[in-house]
């Protein structure tokens, strides 16, 4: 259902000549993508409000998603899966965060912090069957992801030595590059049914 709305707007978009046909196919993968991402990001975000903890929802989907994008990962082959994977691991780093002893959060972040960036050295990007790249996005897309995780981690740090009254948000963070992180592992995915 979703694949065909999003092919005839790509088709209808062509018509108009806003694109060119040989882009419908990554027209079509874009908008089922925004739909996809709308959609999970409405039911987390009622989730997260009924749970009490939407602020910390957000903090995590920003770390996770704003390094998903540069870095890619796995898909899984339903939009249930996904939002079921994604609301599990977002509930996980949520609550591990808020059971760290503040003694030890700033190291707890400065691992997940360094553990993300050797799978995200070793590991990114990770292309997909609907969004393969070559050589050329490849350089492009492991540089931005290098560059996002550098930003990322500097953020995260600098929060976590300056405003130690924000180290809970810290911990979620970078559980947030850290899950993303390991999206890349081969090792993942084997276990998650992929598209």
């Amino acid at each position: 259902m979703l694949y065909n709305f999003a092919y005839n707007l790509a088709v209808k978009l062509e018509k108009n000549s806003l694109i060119k046909y040989d882009d419908i196919d990554y027209c079509r993968y874009g908008i089922e993508m925004f739909v996809i991402t709308v959609f999970k990001t409405t039911i987390l975000l009622a989730l997260a409000a009924a749970a009490g903890f939407t602020k910390e929802l957000i903090v995590y989907m920003i770390a996770f998603s704003t390094l998903r994008i540069q870095a890619g990962g796995i898909h899984a082959d339903s939009i249930i899966l996904c939002l079921s994977v994604t609301a599990l691991t977002a509930y996980t780093a949520i609550k591990l965060s808020s059971i760290i002893p503040i003694e030890i959060s700033l190291l707890f972040v400065m691992v997940c912090l360094m553990i993300s960036g050797i799978f995200i050295y070793l590991y990114s990007p990770k292309d997909t069957p609907n969004k393969p790249l070559d050589n050329e996005e490849r350089v492009v897309y492991r540089r931005r992801s290098l560059i996002t995780y550098i930003i990322g981690c500097g953020i995260i740090l600098v929060f976590s030595f300056l405003r130690r009254d924000l180290l809970y948000y810290t911990n979620i963070a970078s559980l947030g590059f850290l899950i993303e992180a390991v999206t890349l592992t081969p090792m993942v995915s084997g276990i998650i049914k992929t598209r």
